[in-house]
C-alpha cells in the first residue's frame, strides 16, 4: 500500500480471481479521487457478492445493513445494486455474452465498464436496478422524498430506507432476473416511472466494438436504458 497525494487519480481492484481470464466470486474495485474529479467525473466503488451471500435472512439482512453503512461512509450520490454479469478482469472478450444475457434478462444489469460513465453520471443516475440509490440533491430534483414516497404508497412491495445523505429505493425482497413469462417486474417499472427524469438523457454506447461477436451499439443501449420505461 502507498501513499498518495490528493491529486492522483487512484485505481484499485481486488479479487477472488487468479488470473485476468478467471471470473471472481469476490471482488471491488475503485477508481477516481473525489478531491480531483468533484467538477468532471464521479469517483466509484463496485462490489461483487455470490447470490449465495444474501440467498438467507441473516445474509439479506446483513448485506442491507452493509450498504447502508457503506452509503453512509462515501457520502454516495447514487448508485445501485441487483443483478449483473460477472465478467473477468479481461472483460473485452466477454462483452457479446453480457449481451446476449442482456437481451434475454431485462432485470440484468450491464455493469462490465462502470468507469466508462464517469463524464454522464455527474448529473444523472444510471437507471433503476433492484435497489437503486439516491442522494439529497436527485431526491430534491424529484420534489423532495415526501412526494417520492407518497408516488409509491399503493405498493407494498417497495421498500424505503434512509442514510444520512440520501434514500435507498428497493423493488421487492430479492433481485429479479427478468426471465420472460417468470419474473414480473412491476415493482423496477414503477420505479423507474419516478426517477425517469434523472436518467441519463442521452447515454453513450454501452460497449465498445468487440471482434469477438455482438455488442451493445448505439440503438441497443438506447433501449436497454428505457427498458423498463412502460407502465
Amino acid at each position: 500500500m502507498r501513499s498518495s497525494s490528493g491529486n492522483e487519480r487512484c485505481e484499485l481492484h481486488l479479487t477472488s480471481a487468479s488470473n485476468t481470464k478467471e471470473a471472481a466470486d469476490f471482488g471491488i474495485s475503485m477508481l477516481g479521487s473525489r478531491q480531483v474529479h468533484e467538477d468532471s467525473d464521479r469517483s466509484y466503488i463496485k462490489l461483487v457478492l455470490p447470490w449465495d451471500f444474501i440467498a438467507s435472512d441473516e445474509g439479506l439482512t446483513t448485506y442491507r445493513a452493509w450498504v447502508k453503512y457503506l452509503c453512509n461512509q462515501v457520502e454516495a450520490e447514487h448508485g445501485y445494486g441487483g443483478l449483473s454479469t460477472t465478467l473477468p478482469f479481461d472483460y473485452d472478450t466477454y462483452m457479446p455474452i453480457e449481451f446476449e444475457l442482456a437481451q434475454k434478462y431485462t432485470g440484468l444489469d450491464v455493469d462490465s465498464m462502470p468507469h466508462s460513465l464517469a463524464s454522464e453520471l455527474a448529473d444523472h443516475i444510471k437507471g433503476v436496478n433492484w435497489q437503486t440509490i439516491i442522494g439529497n440533491s436527485f431526491i430534491a430534483k424529484l420534489g423532495g422524498e415526501p412526494a417520492l414516497r407518497q408516488k409509491l404508497s399503493n405498493r407494498s412491495d417497495i421498500d424505503f430506507v434512509n442514510y444520512d445523505n440520501g434514500l435507498i429505493i428497493q423493488a421487492g425482497v430479492y433481485p429479479q432476473l427478468g426471465a420472460e413469462g417468470r419474473d414480473e417486474l412491476d415493482a423496477y417499472i414503477a420505479v423507474n416511472k419516478i426517477l425517469k427524469s434523472v436518467r441519463i438523457p442521452e447515454p453513450d454506447q454501452i460497449h465498445h466494438y468487440s471482434p469477438h461477436g455482438n455488442c451493445f451499439e448505439e440503438e441497443s443501449t438506447k433501449q436497454w436504458y428505457a427498458r423498463f420505461d412502460r407502465e
